[in-house]
């Protein structure tokens, strides 16, 4: 069975050693595979172009042809990580700071969304 948490944790260690960040990662691993990877510049962020994207794809396809996780045919794209980049570590949320955000909280009684400008991230969360 494949383990993905080492396989991103891979991935991101090999995009930061290019220059890059891995942004987020979205997989399918059924009929149709697929890995959708979204990755920004380290050293200007929101500047990521097409170059890049090609560049990352023959990195990336290199990396998967070795580790083989999905055995077999898979498509594989890059993409910058658009205007509604999702914020998923708290570098993502400090570089977001005094910017509008929505932020999704699950609990056990449901799920809420909120938005707002971003006043704040600390070790308890984050402050609209």
């Amino acid at each position: 069975m494949t383990d993905w948490s080492e396989i991103e944790r891979e991935l991101e260690e090999l995009l930061a050693e290019a220059g890059y960040e891995l942004v987020d990662l979205q997989r399918s691993t059924g009929r149709s595979a697929y890995l959708t990877l979204f990755a920004d510049r380290l050293d200007e962020p929101g500047t990521i172009g097409v170059e890049d994207c090609a560049t990352l794809s023959r990195l990336v396809g290199r990396y998967l042809d070795q580790v083989d996780p999905f055995r077999g045919a898979y498509r594989l794209q890059v993409s910058s990580p658009g205007v509604d980049r999702p914020l998923r570590t708290r570098p993502h949320f400090e570089r977001a700071m005094g910017q509008v955000v929505r932020v999704r909280r699950e609990s056990a009684a449901g799920a809420r969304t909120f938005q707002g400008r971003l006043v704040a991230v600390d070790e308890a969360g984050v402050r609209l």
